[in-house]
């Protein structure tokens, strides 16, 4: 814990000023004011994360966070473990779905093992081990609190690292079979929510295995009895104080569900932000990762960034509780991080008039005036 309370004092804080110089280039540009709609705006967010109105996202870097969950093991999932490991390899051998689409945006991908059942021994696999798969939470925690801590750790250290590398822009991927079980479980409890609302079929269920999935995620939340009105008794239990949850309740939450992969994806957004680098949200286990970030360090979601809005039903309320705005809308269902490249080149395009086009100026026209200020 004390290394959390450290990390909460080391977020800096977001950048008015150089936003509001972004913003100011944008309206100087000759053009309909706000025409590119939202990615002027979250460029000018970048701005005040990196506290420069000179922004920049390259050279840009995505780690895909590869681990197992125990909870496959209860028939929630289509396929079996042995293909986390067969798609890190593809990563590895730049043959996977994100690394074609990651070089064609110019984008290093970087697949980490933080806590897969195989030891993938190809290289290009960053290993970072914790232990070989999560638990059955079904059965008991999937992960101790040393371990949920650990892994959070990775995250961090590996953002630390792009800082001094010179990354100027994180994605977070994710690549584990049975993690949007884990992901629904978190959203369910993190956001007060039925599990129906948050539960989708993730790679691929049908109806039964659909419910199968659903009454897994409602017994493993009763087990701990993890629901945001229960009055904690002893180490069991979420507190009744409000709605600001603890730090301590939020870890407990993510042992007890969560994944090894989604803990590492905790601590990329947190070492990001802490390190001024924006760190774009992928799909739904990347986004619980984002909101327990959020709530294990305030402050954090200043640095994120939604990339889209995902088939998981979880997204829409992630997004919402985040405060932010997807910008594709491809009813992405992928991960490995595929969503967050493809925002990579839309951002470029945008900078690309941001910094280079004509303005008003010189083209000698009377700038557009602003009549709204949203």
């Amino acid at each position: 814990m004390e290394r959390l309370k450290l990390w909460k004092e080391q977020i800096p804080a977001w950048d008015e000023d150089a936003a509001c110089a972004a913003r100011a280039r944008w309206d100087a540009v000759a053009k309909p004011l706000g025409s590119l709609g939202k990615l002027e705006k979250m460029t000018a967010n970048i701005a005040g994360m990196q506290a420069d109105a000179d922004v920049t996202i390259s050279p840009a870097r995505l780690y895909v966070f590869c681990a197992d969950n125990g909870i496959v093991s209860e028939g929630v999932t289509q396929t079996d473990a042995s293909v986390t490991a067969a798609v890190a390899r593809s990563m590895a051998s730049g043959r996977s779905s994100v690394s074609r689409m990651a070089q064609t945006a110019g984008i290093e991908v970087c697949p980490v093992d933080v806590g897969m059942l195989e030891d993938a021994q190809e290289p290009g696999i960053l290993s970072c081990k914790i232990r070989r798969g999560t638990r059955n939470f079904l059965r008991e925690p999937a992960m101790t609190r040393d371990e949920t801590l650990q892994a959070i750790q990775v995250g961090y250290d590996l953002a630390a690292q792009a800082a001094a590398q010179g990354v100027r822009l994180l994605a977070g991927g994710e690549m584990g079979i049975g993690n949007t079980t884990t992901g629904a479980a978190l959203a369910a409890v993190l956001l007060d929510l039925p599990v129906d609302k948050v539960c989708g079929r993730g790679a691929g269920l049908d109806d039964d295995a659909l419910r199968r999935k659903r009454e897994v995620i409602e017994q493993g939340i009763d087990r701990y009895g993890l629901r945001a009105g229960n009055v904690r008794t002893g180490d069991e239990g979420l507190g009744d104080e409000g709605p600001e949850w603890t730090r301590d309740e939020v870890l407990r939450v993510l042992s007890r569900l969560g994944g090894l992969d989604i803990a590492a994806l905790c601590g990329l957004f947190i070492g990001g932000a802490s390190h001024r680098i924006p760190v774009l949200i992928d799909g739904m286990p990347c986004a619980v990762a984002a909101l327990t970030a959020s709530m294990l360090i305030p402050g954090v979601s200043r640095y994120m960034l939604a990339s889209h809005a995902g088939k998981e039903p979880a997204m829409r309320y992630l997004l919402e509780a985040l405060g932010l705005e997807p910008v594709v809308h491809a009813d992405l269902a992928l991960g490995e991080g595929t969503g967050a490249v493809m925002l990579v080149p839309l951002l470029e395009m945008a900078l690309a008039v941001f910094r280079d086009a004509a303005q008003f100026s010189e083209l000698g026209m009377e700038p557009y005036r602003r009549f709204d200020t949203k």
